[in-house]
């Protein structure tokens, strides 16, 4: 995702802080998709432990 922001010509021509509060707020996006991610597939992987306890039984 970064190269795409960074090259366009409207990036480039922000203030050091305009930029700065741009990469921050897509690091803290990132940051949170990964979050969900991770969650998501500890609840997928909840879900297949129910289903097979349930198959074993």
């Amino acid at each position: 995702v970064l190269p795409r922001v960074i090259n366009k010509p409207g990036y480039k021509s922000q203030s050091p802080q305009v930029r700065q509060k741009i990469l921050e707020l897509i690091i803290k996006e990132a940051r949170s998709a990964v979050r969900k991610n991770i969650v998501l597939k500890a609840n997928m992987q909840d879900i297949e432990d129910i289903r097979q306890g349930v198959e074993d039984d």
